[in-house]
């Protein structure tokens, strides 16, 4: 006998799942095998167990490297249990998954290192600095370097808007002649190398927004012309003395290198700050056609190998900025080694390129994060990206207001500086020279000049060489003569010339 239906207890109603509403067709490739790959075990962070009593040494076994399929796995759990993995765009770039050809390989890296890790692709090895591997590795890198270089093409073909390459190992360390920092093989420089052999790309961007410098990216394209190549990263951390504001290219690479090295304990506001008034405004003038993320989210606040305080929020807000700035992204892999962090950091990117308006995952670390002391941008951090801005006016600067923005910027950070800085002196010169029509007085370059004299003995014969270069080609009839500032500049300039100080020769390397 069925009981009457007002005794049937109520069946409680299930929490149905908030799909997301994805607008772009955007491919996720992360074949099966990137998760084997192993880093090796004989690595900080991953130890074996080391006793020595009388050099008191007790180092306690570890079990597992920081580069693992740990952090990689969990995040693309994350996109097919929030249901954002059905929705991306379907791709036969994995089915089944190739390896890259010697000669792709080839086009960043040298026929002995390729040989080299070709010849040990079935034993352990080491590629290089903190690049140890496992039995078939190589194999496994080789895959990798194949999904950047297919997920490219198929961007630049319109079969799709954008991708997520998830592989493993990473690649922005890895150098011509070795592996580096985990690096075997460098993807993306190797995809994008790729990319310009298509008739339809003649110009590519890098951003690298991972907290280590991508070294081997930048050597990559040091010289050339038809890649930007845009490094954001905590200074000074890895690899040591990488990446510096000085490292901005050469011959006809120049100006096409720009590091924005951060320091330690910068979060949102100083990634924002750098966003939008280096990168974005250097993206705009460059005009690639295809723009490359490294994407690393090892400046996460809960990372274990950097010092910067992102939430996961803020990476999705950078990859909307990219995107606003062109269309054909392809975002690949770097770094992160936080297994908490990492995948809510990679779904905010995933969602950006996708075009999910409202995300249904809550990232429960984000709101602790935000009220952080010095998540604003510090006066400290934005000099930093001040200076990125001043020495690269060349892809900056558009407006008159703008050019004669640049040259009080330049003035202004100088002084702030102690005018200690020979390389943003030549800069503030060269700029003056070039926009000196929109400057409406020539008093500063005088007190510049003044203050360059005052400088420590070490820079003096530098900022001398500066000096002469630049006052047989400035107008000075406008400067207030009377100034106790142009007085002194004109006494040391003919005492420079009595001296007969070397001059050096042809134009600055920081011409603008």
């Amino acid at each position: 006998m069925e009981l009457p239906s007002y005794l049937i207890p109520a069946q409680p109603t299930p929490p149905f799942p908030i799909i997301p509403t994805v607008s772009n067709r955007t491919a996720f490739v992360s074949p099966e095998l990137i998760f084997w790959h192993s880093s090796g075990f004989i690595l900080s962070g991953c130890d074996i167990a080391t006793v020595d009593v009388s050099a008191g040494e007790y180092t306690q076994p570890t079990l597992q490297n920081f580069e693992n399929e740990l952090t990689k796995r969990r995040a693309k759990n994350l996109l097919e249990a929030c249901n954002l993995y059905p929705l991306l765009y379907p791709t036969k770039i994995q089915c089944p998954p190739r390896q890259a050809t010697p000669e792709e390989v080839e086009l960043v890296h040298s026929p002995e290192y390729v040989a080299k890790m070709l010849a040990s692709s079935q034993t352990p090895g080491d590629a290089g600095s903190y690049a140890h591997y496992g039995p078939g590795s190589t194999h496994i890198a080789l895959t990798s370097v194949a999904s950047a270089i297919d997920a490219t093409e198929a961007v630049i073909k319109g079969e799709i808007d954008n991708a997520y390459v998830l592989v493993r190992p990473p690649g922005h360390h890895a150098e011509r002649d070795q592996g580096m920092g985990f690096c075997v093989f460098n993807n993306i420089a190797i995809a994008a190398k790729s990319a310009l052999r298509n008739a339809e790309v003649s110009k590519v961007a890098i951003v690298d927004f991972d907290v280590h410098h991508g070294n081997g990216t930048q050597q990559a394209f040091y010289d050339s012309s038809a890649c930007l190549f845009v490094s954001i990263h905590e200074d000074g951390l890895y690899p040591l003395q990488s990446g510096s504001l000085d490292e901005m290219g050469e011959g006809d690479g120049l100006h096409c290198n720009i590091n924005i090295p951060l320091p330690p304990g910068s979060g949102t506001g100083a990634y924002l700050y750098a966003f939008e008034k280096v990168v974005e405004p250097a993206l705009r003038a460059f005009g690639a056609d295809v723009i490359f993320v490294s994407a690393g989210f090892d400046a996460s606040n809960l990372d274990p190998l950097g010092h910067m305080m992102l939430t996961s929020s803020v990476y999705g807000q950078m990859m909307k900025k990219i995107m606003e700035v062109c269309s054909k992204v392809v975002c690949v892999h770097e770094g992160g080694y936080s297994e908490v962090a990492v995948p809510f950091c990679l779904l905010r990117v995933v969602e950006a390129l996708a075009g999910v308006e409202k995300s249904n995952v809550v990232d429960p670390c984000d709101e602790e994060c935000y009220l952080y002391p010095y998540q604003g941008a510090q006066e400290w951090q934005k000099r930093v990206v001040d200076l990125a801005w001043a020495r690269n006016a060349r892809w900056l600067v558009h407006s008159a207001q703008e050019k004669e923005d640049v040259v009080n910027a330049a003035f202004n950070l100088l002084v702030q500086l102690n005018f200690s800085d020979s390389v943003s002196a030549t800069t503030f010169l060269v700029a003056f020279k070039k926009y000196q029509k929109y400057v409406s007085s020539n008093e500063q370059t005088s007190t510049l000049m003044y203050q360059l004299m005052r400088s420590d003995k070490q820079g003096q014969e530098h900022n001398y060489n500066i000096i002469e270069r630049y006052a047989s080609k400035t107008d000075y009839t406008n400067i207030h003569r009377e100034s106790m500032e142009f007085q002194h500049f004109r006494s040391i300039l003919a005492q420079m010339q009595s001296d007969k100080v070397v001059v050096v020769s042809g134009e600055s390397y920081y011409d603008v």
